[in-house]
């Protein structure tokens, strides 16, 4: 996440449902509930990308892992050496 602090015209309000008893606790701890939600937020979105982008690419994937299979890495040729 970035480390920049946003605008308020970067942000949106929006209404969130969460259990009241953990909204409690949270206040109690000193949890500031907007940094913690866009955080997870942020974490989840990145998560989901990376799963979309594994599925979008998973032929050439495959075919790279075969293909390493079959013919080795490209350092493990003599001309080049192994790093």
């Amino acid at each position: 996440m970035k480390t920049l602090a946003m605008s308020k015209k970067d942000k949106r309000g929006v209404n969130v449902y969460l259990t009241a008893k953990l909204v409690d606790e949270a206040r109690a701890l000193g949890i500031n509930l907007s940094a913690t939600l866009d955080q997870m937020l942020s974490d989840a979105i990145r998560e989901k990308k990376r799963e979309q982008w594994k599925a979008e690419n998973k032929n050439g994937i495959q075919a790279l892992n075969e293909f390493e299979q079959e013919m080795g890495l490209f350092t493990d040729d003599d001309e080049y050496g192994v790093i």
